[in-house]
């Protein structure tokens, strides 16, 4: 009996491993502080331009740096600076489970190239929003408290990560949405098409883990300095 257990321990375990194991993409470009580091064994490693990447591995970029990731199916992984993403799971079939993402921190943008017509082809997951993708070209910008997705073209499912908010929306071409922590999405905007490109400059991430939209500040300071002229 205690055989029986141990071999089906052990045979979990290397299961998980063969998993976990899996290349599910490569590094095709990479700027200044970009790391990779084993979720099974801890170990960190530096990679160059070419470097495998394993189902088990998270991906750091630093300040002022960037990486970019081909999947295996195809589908592109931009990521900017002081982001942080692991690749779990990658779907090349149409029975397989959907490609998976975890974003814990940073700003990612996403192209899915290749579309499954059942069921989702890529879900992402961050510390407050998941969204389920079938076919789209995707922004998102993620902290501990807040998440922010913008569809550059196509469409994408996004709801609270928290299971208790059942609130979603269907994001569609040049809509975005914010999530912030324990709550549900707020309602698709329109995103003027001449912001598109540069959506991303928009924000940044402060020390405390806060979205700071840039364009804000300069409207206040425009605010201020217009209530103190006279007229």
């Amino acid at each position: 009996m205690r055989k029986a257990i141990y071999g089906v321990i052990f045979s979990f375990l290397y299961l998980s491993y063969a998993f976990s194991a899996e290349p599910v993409g490569k590094i095709i470009q990479l700027i200044n502080d970009v790391d990779v580091t084993s979720l099974t064994s801890g170990e960190k490693i530096i990679p160059q331009v070419g470097f495998i990447l394993k189902a088990d591995h998270k991906i750091r970029t630093g300040k002022r740096s960037y990486a970019e990731i081909l999947l295996n199916n195809g589908t592109r992984i931009q990521m900017r600076d002081i982001s942080v993403l692991n690749i779990s799971s990658l779907k090349d079939e149409q029975n397989e489970e959907p490609t998976r993402l975890k974003l814990l921190t940073g700003k990612v943008r996403v192209s899915v190239k290749k579309v499954f017509h059942k069921g989702h082809t890529l879900i992402v997951k961050t510390p407050t929003a998941i969204a389920g993708i079938r076919g789209t070209e995707f922004g998102i910008i993620a902290t501990i408290n807040e998440t922010k997705i913008i569809v550059f073209s196509g469409s994408l499912e996004v709801a609270s990560s928290n299971p208790k908010i059942i609130k979603s929306y269907l994001l569609k071409d040049r809509e975005e949405s914010d999530i912030p922590k324990d709550s549900p999405p707020t309602s698709p905007r329109a995103v003027p098409e001449h912001i598109l490109n540069t959506w991303f400059d928009r924000y940044d991430i402060d020390e405390r883990n806060r979205i700071i939209d840039k364009t804000k500040g300069n409207e206040d300071l425009i605010d201020t300095i217009l209530r103190k002229r006279t007229y």
